[in-house]
């Protein structure tokens, strides 16, 4: 069976531009779909696949292009009876409509169960405001207009969310998505969250034994094996009888795990390097520092 994205890569391209097609054939002259409008199309009209909702093993699930034609031809039909009733439907109202679906979507990406009991999702991230800002001088990166992360942003964004309210979790978690390398930290933390959570493993159950944080600092200078053997410090033998069956039967989990270990291992060592110890004691606590000590336990890094 052939799988993956350089297969998934080209199916979804051709379909794109059947849509692509079809949406042109009943709307010439206007302008083509933006490409959120496509992205959301797309993902709206497919078939669901693993959890519920996006995740990192499945994506937005298969990609239905019937559907997603059908859905242009029956907004294209909703326009023109608009239209017809002297309403005010637009192409761009449409495209508005369905570039709102791709936010929808898209947050959901940001998002996911820490607690057993968890009943709903978290809200969608709110867009920040921004105030007016001076004009920046030709060749201004990305990384210059942001504004350094602060060890507690950081701190909190490595925690998520603790429900749909807690205001002052997005904010560090919009911030950290905005700083390179707290991004890929994050993000590669919200992916084994997620696959863990498939196999009912939950970071609030775990309780570990905490270590000092000179131990800490050992790991982040590079020190392996038993002198940082107390960062290991998972008990519970159902998650790590759990965490070791997927991790060799599972290569999507595997890979996963040893990326967000390498991006883990990196992070960390920037951050020790600045980080008092009662800033290490507090990250020690967040859901992605269980994740590592989990993981880490597993992969033999502290052996």
């Amino acid at each position: 069976v052939k799988f993956g994205t350089s297969m998934a890569t080209p199916v979804v391209t051709g379909i794109s531009a059947l849509i692509l097609e079809e949406w042109r054939n009943l709307n010439p002259g206007e302008p083509d779909l933006h490409n959120a409008a496509l992205k959301a199309l797309l993902a709206n009209s497919g078939v669901d696949l693993g959890n519920p909702g996006p995740d990192c093993r499945y994506g937005f699930g298969t990609v239905r292009a019937d559907a997603a034609i059908d859905a242009i031809r029956q907004a294209y039909i909703a326009q023109q009876q608009g239209q017809n009733l002297g309403a005010d439907a637009t192409v761009a109202r449409k495209l508005d409509e369905i570039a709102a679906a791709a936010r929808k979507t898209e947050s959901t990406l940001a998002t996911f169960q820490s607690r057993r009991d968890a009943s709903t999702r978290l809200a969608p991230l709110k867009p920040a405001v921004v105030d007016d800002q001076p004009a920046l001088a030709l060749g201004t990166s990305a990384a210059d207009m942001t504004p350094p992360l602060s060890h507690e942003d950081f701190i909190r964004a490595l925690n998520f969310p603790e429900t749909a309210e807690d205001t002052e979790g997005f904010s560090a978690l919009r911030k950290a998505l905005k700083d390179r390398n707290a991004s890929q930290l994050v993000q590669a933390s919200q992916d084994v969250l997620t696959l863990l959570s498939q196999d009912g493993i939950y970071m609030d159950d775990l309780r570990p034994d905490r270590a000092r944080p000179e131990i800490w600092r050992q790991f982040a200078q590079g020190a392996r094996g038993r002198p940082i053997a107390a960062l290991g410090g998972i008990r519970d033998r159902s998650s790590l009888a759990l965490t070791s069956a997927r991790m060799k039967q599972d290569p999507i989990f595997r890979d996963a795990a040893h990326h967000f270990l390498r991006r883990f291992d990196r992070a960390f060592a920037a951050f020790e390097a600045e980080a008092s110890d009662a800033d290490i004691s507090a990250m020690t606590d967040t859901r992605t520092v269980r994740a590592f000590m989990l993981l880490g336990r597993v992969a033999g890094t502290f052996d």
